[in-house]
């Protein structure tokens, strides 16, 4: 390693900040610990989309990641609102940029490649064993050996940083998972109780209902409310005829008298028997419309019920299961692995010194 390597290594643990991401309880990452090897022999630079990279350096740095789906390295320059109504490359927003040269700022700002990537497996001997190893190796076009050193470190921080994040989200769905075991632990045996005295209740209304269909329940009480508004139609005609006679008996003609007073106390009587009727009627609506609404509420909550039994069950098997993650974290959830924790870096012939035919 050269001294100006050890350098850059000294300088970039001290000044580079860990993460873009907010910190938080979670036990601290160890910080990566990078190692340049910068060559003397340039490369010649790769066309994309017919323009040339035309920057200094390509930084090369292999990275273990079994998720190639993971989040890249692209994100960091992907436009977003910067403010003032102005878009720039997200990487903008971050302590990366401040360490930047200018000249790498004004490259990521122009219309150029920053970064591409390779991703291939490779065979590795662990215990004894032939494992299967997935790598994606980055190349980072740079227009220093420090804004190389810089942007390595942010391409693992980065990573780390949402790696971290995964850790923190299935943290926080174990606790989440923990609440909501308390909660069925509390609400199961309240529901039981409330089950057991609704049917209390529906066992008293057997003796009146001889059913437990709840639909036949409902049936029985849309009769008897059908027969309540007869018995209120039957009541109005009553009622006409006892003012009617109320009426005529105030001005009698001769001999009516007696009449009248006989037709009051018959009146008199059919009110008190339809009010009666009306009274018994209304009561066994009720009864039946109670005994419905139990038989309902008990089918319901014996659903929901069940349903807290078995989410009790599937949040604590659920909850192990979190754990041995979170005691075992994979890949996505663990600190980035570097390759020989090492950065390769490249000087670049600019294109202007290209022989004829690119070769």
């Amino acid at each position: 390693m050269t001294i100006r390597t050890k350098f850059l290594i000294v300088a970039l643990l001290i000044g580079i900040p860990f993460s873009t991401h907010a910190q938080t309880t979670q036990p601290e990452w160890p910080k990566p610990e990078l190692k340049f090897e910068i060559l003397k022999e340039p490369i010649w630079p790769i066309n994309f989309s017919n323009f040339e990279i035309c920057s200094a350096y390509e930084a090369a740095i292999q990275i273990v990641e079994s998720n190639f789906s993971e989040v890249s390295f692209g994100h960091l320059f992907s436009l977003i609102d910067v403010g003032g109504g102005k878009s720039g490359p997200y990487i903008q927003t971050t302590p990366t940029w401040r360490l930047l040269s200018e000249k790498q700022k004004s490259y990521i700002e122009g219309d150029t490649t920053k970064y591409r990537y390779n991703s291939y497996s490779r065979t590795i001997k662990k215990l004894g064993r032939k494992y299967s190893q997935d790598i994606r190796e980055y190349f980072i076009y740079v227009m220093s050996e420090k804004d190389a050193a810089v942007l390595a470190y942010a391409l693992v921080n980065d990573i780390n940083g949402h790696r971290r994040k995964n850790w923190e989200e299935k943290q926080e769905n174990l606790k989440k998972e923990q609440k909501s075991v308390t909660y069925y632990k509390a609400e199961i045996p309240r529901l039981e109780m409330k089950l057991k005295k609704m049917k209390i209740e529906i066992e008293a209304l057997q003796k009146i209902f001889h059913y437990t269909n709840p639909e036949l329940a409902y049936s029985e009480f849309v009769e008897m409310d059908k027969l309540v508004r007869l018995i209120n139609i039957d009541l109005a005609g009553l009622n006409a005829r006892i003012s009617a006679t109320k009426k005529f008996s105030n001005d009698p003609k001769q001999g009516q008298l007696q009449e009248f007073y006989r037709l009051s106390n018959e009146q008199d009587v059919e009110l008190a028997g339809l009010l009666a009727r009306k009274k018994a009627v209304e009561d066994d609506r009720d009864q039946a419309k109670k005994y419905y609404d139990l038989l309902k509420q008990v089918e319901s909550d014996q659903k929901t019920l069940s349903g807290m039994k078995a989410g009790l069950v599937y949040t604590k098997d659920n909850i192990k299961r979190t754990e041995n993650i979170l005691a075992n974290p994979p890949e996505d959830m663990t600190p980035v692995t570097v390759v020989d924790n090492k950065v390769v870096i490249h000087p670049i012939k600019q294109p202007e010194t290209k022989p004829a035919g690119g070769k």
